[in-house]
């Protein structure tokens, strides 16, 4: 009975392994019905599928395209999910510790070259990292799209599927017209024909076949009589799968005309890893086609972009073989190359060597298998050197030098470079530059490079070159410089000052007379005294001498004008010299206007010149036609021009404004701006009215102006009150009561330092007597200023506990000090 079940169980066991065989080892994995497989069925189906290790979404589109059909690849996915066979983290593409060895390839290596040697190829790796991928940027140009032609001519090889619409036209002795679909059945129902097959079949097939069908009823159709005509009215939908080293691999629905590109460009083109030389369309499990994006890009073949079916996948590979190519080339970029392919195509992808390559020194920076290694080729063993990925190539570029170049700069008409081979001699280089009249022909020099590559300095005399008493042979990179006579020399100029309209300095020419420089400062000034000019001049002399007068002076006596300019009798063709300095005296008997203003309260305001230098206030106001009835003469003020700068202080700008809001005319106001050298002057202008001559009557000067106010009716507070404020002026009102009404002292006011400001610019300070204060007097326009005591930084809590501890410290040491006197 034991032997019976032993041998019960070894024949249904190779049973299983029977129907497992024949299960796997078929190709057609679309036929294979997940339902009817057990456990171990499924679990030697993954195993042999290469379907181990995937997660649920990577599963599914492998499957597929192993062959496995939509319908049961999902339940694969479900029967190895409910198993808990889809462990992802064995899985290298999933590990996090994937590719961290030390073959990493170079577009996405992090550790790749970490010493401490900053060489070469650390640097090209790095640029090869920052590289593009040629052919990448393709996928994510928004300008380029590879979107499907749908208005073109239908293509003779479309293959038919359900969903396209056809149309067929019947037109001569008949004329019908039928819009038809292909049903999910692949059939289109024709009437009075019936249901024809056309999936599958190529529109030109279908066409051959419908138009059979349909010669049986329209019998015009094979005599010529009756035309047929079907064309393609709406093209369907597909599904295609994109799998493998995808940016977003997934399953796109695509109009039926789609291609490979159109399918690649919709899921964002192949990953950083992905190829773009092994792109592989599987069609029912088989591979249909390879298409190479390389021939498109760099021939604009399409050949193998062709148009795609329903349940089709798209599978892109990773990358085998790439090189970085840079230096001296057209193109540089990271290039894919096939194993068959040498440094000679990948030249040829990028575009061709460089005008500038030097395509006998090629270097290669290469990963061995332990190491870094440089390889050095020449452009003839291109087609012959086999390439490694991770192969970084720089074509260098020839060296920036000239084997014949010598230079001229200077004093010549044509500066510049020259051949050595036309030029051997400083003679014939000279006379291919032509010199220019301004040369220093006392002295040029050479630059050479001497062997090595140290500079030195040759000199000659261009005249005994020129004459040939002199050559010299030059050599490459020499480079001439013949000076100009202005360089080697101050440059020479001469200036007069004074009373002419531009004083400054002008160049120095050859027979330069005064009258002519006199004109270049175009003129003299009204003023000018024609008597007395002073001319200093340097002295050249080489003598010694103990003297410390350095100027020697002309005196030139011009008595006559013509036109306002010197005659040339009188000293107008007086001969300069180099850095002569001209003086023009102002004439002693010359006077110009003086100009004074008065403004406000007066019968003629306005500007007036003084008469004579003891013209006083009085005098001005006679002038302007007196005071006017509302005039306060307490209140004016006089501003003159100083050399000090104005504080904008509270006075000034007070006064300003009063007088602005009294005046109501435009050029009333415009003359209440006033410049920064203008102060004011405290004046009292009743006394010196009433008693010309006084004291109080002071002399004009240049520039003054004087203020006159109508009579004013406020006073007003300043500094530390708690309400600064203006306060309506009545008789007898006193500085306290000024201040009670502006809310009193403020706090940290210095009472007793009270002063006022009149409207006239008068100061007075509060008088004191023993315990006594006495106030000035309180006028119309006082400003009443009480200043504040300076503010006291409160101390911080830090210096507080350093001031407790050190009176903490000097207490105890007190105590010590007691102690020890006990």
């Amino acid at each position: 009975m034991r032997h019976s079940k032993i041998t019960l169980f070894f024949v249904s066991f190779l049973f299983i392994l029977s129907s497992i065989g024949q299960v796997i080892e078929g190709t057609d994995f679309s036929k294979i019905n997940i339902d009817n497989l057990s456990d171990d069925q499924i679990s030697l189906l993954i195993s042999r599928a290469n379907l181990k290790g995937l997660d649920d979404s990577q599963l599914e589109l492998k499957a597929i395209e192993a062959g496995f059909s939509r319908e049961q690849a999902s339940k694969l996915k479900e029967r190895v999910a409910k198993l808990g066979m889809n462990v992802s983290s064995s899985n290298p593409a999933n590990s996090k510790s994937y590719n961290r060895g030390t073959e990493k390839d170079l577009s996405n290596s992090k550790s790749y070259n970490r010493g401490t040697e900053k060489d070469l190829s650390k640097e090209l790796f790095i640029e090869n990292n920052k590289s593009k991928i040629f052919g990448a940027d393709f996928f994510s140009n928004q300008n380029i799209t590879f979107e499907p032609n749908l208005k073109i001519a239908t293509p003779s090889n479309y293959v038919l599927g359900p969903g396209d619409k056809l149309i067929i036209d019947i037109y001569g002795y008949s004329e019908v017209q039928h819009k038809l679909e292909v049903s999910p059945d692949g059939f289109i129902n024709v009437p009075n024909v019936g249901p024809i097959f056309v999936s599958g079949l190529s529109i030109e097939e279908a066409r051959i076949k419908v138009k059979k069908q349909l010669s049986v009823i329209f019998t015009g159709i094979n005599t010529g009589k009756t035309s047929f005509q079907m064309v393609l009215g709406e093209i369907r939908s597909i599904n295609v799968m994109l799998i493998g080293e995808i940016m977003r691999p997934a399953s796109y629905t695509l109009p039926s005309l789609a291609t490979i590109a159109n399918a690649l460009y919709v899921s964002g083109g192949p990953s950083s890893n992905g190829s773009l030389r092994a792109i592989d369309l599987i069609r029912n499990g088989k591979k249909v086609t390879t298409f190479d994006f390389y021939d498109f890009l760099l021939h604009g073949d399409l050949t193998h972009n062709i148009l795609l079916q329903d349940q089709d996948v798209i599978r892109v590979n990773p990358y085998v073989i790439r090189i970085g190519l840079y230096g001296a080339i057209k193109r540089p970029a990271i290039f894919e190359v096939k194993e068959n392919e040498n440094l000679d195509d990948v030249i040829h992808f990028s575009g061709g060597f460089a005008d500038t390559a030097n395509t006998e020194l090629i270097t290669v920076y290469r990963i061995a298998d332990h190491e870094k290694e440089i390889v050095n080729i020449r452009a003839k063993d291109l087609p012959s050197f086999s390439l490694r990925t991770g192969d970084s190539i720089v074509v260098n570029g020839i060296i920036n030098r000239f084997k014949n170049r010598i230079s001229i700069a200077g004093a010549v008409f044509y500066a510049g470079n020259y051949s050595l081979k036309e030029a051997a001699s400083l003679k014939t280089l000279i006379n291919l530059a032509q010199l220019k009249e301004n040369a220093f022909r006392k002295r040029g020099v050479i630059r050479r490079f001497q062997k090595d590559q140290t500079p030195s300095l040759m000199n000659f005399n261009i005249d005994d070159v020129l004459n040939g008493k002199q050559d010299i042979e030059l050599q490459k990179e020499d480079s001439v410089h013949i000076y100009n006579i202005v360089e080697v020399r101050e440059k020479y100029q001469v200036t007069i000052n004074g009373e002419v309209n531009a004083p400054g300095s002008f160049d120095f020419a050859d027979s330069m007379k005064l009258q002519d420089l006199v004109l270049m400062a175009n003129g003299f000034k009204d003023g000018a005294s024609y008597k007395r000019l002073e001319i200093a001049r340097r002295i050249r002399s080489t003598e010694n001498s103990n003297s410390n007068d350095s100027l020697r002076y002309a005196i030139v006596k011009i008595l006559s004008l013509n036109n306002d300019m010197m005659t040339e009798a009188d000293g107008g063709d007086f001969s300069l010299q180099p850095f002569d300095v001209i003086s023009v005296r102002k004439s002693t008997t010359y006077k110009e206007q003086i100009t004074v203003r008065i403004d406000g309260e007066v019968n003629y305001p306005g500007v007036y010149s003084i008469r004579s230098s003891t013209e006083k206030l009085s005098d001005l106001i006679q002038r302007a036609g007196g005071l006017k009835n509302q005039a306060y003469t307490d209140g004016a003020f006089l501003l003159r021009k100083t050399f000090e700068a104005i504080q904008d202080t509270a006075l000034l700008s007070s006064k300003l404004k009063i007088l602005s809001k009294q005046n109501n005319d435009t050029s009333s106001k415009s003359i209440t701006t006033l410049s920064d050298q203008q102060k004011p002057v405290g004046i009292r202008l009743a006394d010196a009215i009433q008693s010309p001559g006084s004291v109080y009557d002071i002399f004009l000067e240049e520039g003054d102006v004087l203020k006159v106010p109508r009579k004013l009716q406020t006073v007003q507070t300043f500094g530390a009150v708690n309400v600064s404020q203006k306060i309506v002026y009545r008789e007898g009102i006193k500085l306290l009561d000024a201040i009670h009404e502006s809310g009193g002292y403020a706090r940290g006011s210095i009472k007793r330092r009270a002063y006022v400001i009149y409207a006239n610019g008068e100061v007075q300070c509060t008088n004191h007597f023993l315990f006594f204060n006495f106030y000035p007097k309180i006028k119309p326009g006082t400003e009443i200023y009480v200043p504040a005591q300076a503010s006291k930084t409160a101390l911080t809590t830090a210096e507080k506990i350093g001031i407790a501890s050190s009176i903490a410290g000097l207490g105890a040491i007190v105590i010590a000090l007691l102690n020890f006197i006990k």
